[in-house]
């Protein structure tokens, strides 16, 4: 289970704009994501590619962590707003 002090550095690096950076130093070699009704992405290069793709088509991402923060063990649910 990650400690608040590492899941908070995680969420700052985000809304501080480190996207991709964040998927580097936080996501387990093995993480997937996944957007709505769609198929999950996996692997830690596949998600850093893809985040830093979408992030090289636009021209500024401002990004929130809506709270609560769910956690159950190992498992991270974060409601974010990308604007």
């Amino acid at each position: 289970m990650p400690t608040t002090e590492r899941l908070e550095s995680f969420i700052a690096a985000v809304e501080g704009g480190a996207h991709a950076k964040a998927i580097e130093d936080y996501y387990t070699e093995d993480a997937t994501m996944r957007e709505n009704q769609a198929e999950p992405r996996r692997g830690r290069s596949t998600l850093v590619a893809q985040e830093t793709t979408v992030l090289e088509r636009t021209e500024s991402v401002v990004s929130t962590c809506v709270r609560p923060v769910l956690v159950n063990g190992d498992h991270v649910a974060i409601h974010w707003i990308f604007e």
